[in-house]
């Protein structure tokens, strides 16, 4: 782990910062077996008392920390007023002297078939966690979702870990929380001593593998086979060989940095997509997250419909965890008029359909552009039209982050 870079061997709260570092795992392990409830519990045990070894491990070195008394002294007081630090004290206490902790999970199921919420019945069912799979999706076909909507649609199994003591709040938000204002507390310690902290070393809150939200608690269940399902998405790296590999194949500028405008970045982006599409004759699906300066691409590789409204929830989390504030989603499309008659019909299910090219770009300050360049395939080739700029209403693939910076927005009014 390189939270802390390199473990200086000289700092005074070295035994306090390996202690911080243990919990991390711990915290990982937890997450691991969120579904397994007694390896689950194991962890959470050994979390809880790893985390409050870090203010033990401190106080041991503190004949070494200059004027320590006056200056824990604040950090206590600060730490007695934070309700989730005063729950870890109680918690490693009774863990101690009187066993586990008396943990219950809730097992929520509802039902995805859009990529937005609001345009189908969305069911909610609070389960027991011992329910099979099988039980939970015979329920939800008897929720009087149309099977239309079924066909395409995952079940979302969301179990959520919670003590008796503090039923508001998922035991593993509260745990990450309690360890990042401990390492606030080493760094301050670290500050105290006169040590230099490196950038590495800044911390403004827990780090990203911590901040996974209920995606990663979850299980998604495809209702068409039944079965849990694992998404095919992964991270694309741009390295140096990659990039120079795009420059000779495709008509990329020697020095392909995009704009800082959205505009710039689409105009960008979608010229270089076009390149792809006519020498490959495809173009993968694509989301570009932007975040501090840097560009996340994440390929999506869905085998249907239900895949896909899964998919854009999935690219929300990544959102979400990066905080980022402008995204752009290019791939093909399948193009048709709406055809009253068929009002579930999709695109792709329609035989005048036609095929495109489409970028969607986006930003958390309301910004909104779509690019399209619908194309032909003659003979094995690729023959584009021109690009054209369409408007922004009735796009719905990208409503999981509209709804996520919406709340944002919300959150900070």
């Amino acid at each position: 782990m390189n939270l802390y870079g390199e473990l200086m061997s000289d700092t005074v709260v070295l035994p306090a910062i390996r202690r911080l570092v243990d919990a991390h795992q711990h915290w990982m392990q937890a997450e691991k077996y969120y579904f397994d409830p007694n390896k689950f519990r194991i962890e959470i045990n050994s979390l809880i008392q790893t985390l409050r070894n870090v203010t033990f491990a401190l106080q041991n070195v503190k004949h070494h920390i200059p004027d320590f008394d006056s200056w824990y002294g604040k950090w206590q007081e600060k730490m007695r007023a934070d309700e989730h630090l005063r729950w870890l004290v109680n918690a490693r206490n009774k863990i101690v002297k009187q066993g586990d902790l008396e943990l219950f999970s809730i097992l929520r199921v509802s039902i995805l078939g859009s990529y937005r919420d609001d345009e189908v019945p969305y069911k909610e069912f609070k389960l027991s966690p011992s329910l099979t799979n099988k039980f939970i999706l015979m329920d939800a076909k008897k929720s009087g979702v149309p099977k239309e909507i079924l066909k395409d649609a995952y079940l979302k199994i969301e179990r959520r870990w919670i003590e008796k003591e503090d039923p508001k709040t998922e035991m593993l938000e509260k745990l990450a929380h309690c360890w990042a204002v401990l390492g606030e507390v080493l760094l301050d310690a670290q500050r105290q001593c006169g040590e230099e902290i490196g950038e590495k070393l800044e911390i403004s809150g827990p780090p990203l593998c911590m901040k996974k939200y209920s995606e990663t608690r979850s299980q998604w269940m495809k209702v068409s086979s039944g079965k849990i399902d694992d998404l095919a998405m992964k991270s694309v790296k741009m390295t140096d060989k990659i990039s120079n590999r795009a420059k000779e194949r495709y008509k990329i500028p020697e020095s392909p940095q995009a704009p800082e405008s959205l505009r710039g970045k689409c105009n960008f982006f979608f010229s270089m997509a076009r390149e792809v599409l006519q020498k490959d004759g495809y173009h993968i699906t694509i989301a570009a997250i932007f975040h501090d300066h840097h560009i996340k691409f994440v390929q999506i590789a869905p085998e249907d419909q239900a895949d896909k409204f899964r998919m854009m929830r999935v690219i929300a989390d990544e959102v979400e965890v990066l905080r980022a504030t402008s995204l752009i989603f290019i791939g093909e499309i399948w193009m048709a008029k709406f055809d009253p008659s068929h009002p579930f019909r999709r695109a792709a299910e329609s035989p005048e359909r036609t095929e495109a090219l489409q970028l969607i770009g986006m930003s958390i300050d309301g910004e909104r552009i779509v690019l399209i360049a619908p194309f032909k395939k003659v003979k094995k080739k690729v023959v584009l039209e021109e690009t054209i700029e369409s408007s922004y209403e009735g796009t719905n693939i990208l409503a999981p982050v509209e709804s996520l910076w919406a709340r944002w927005k919300k959150d900070h009014s």
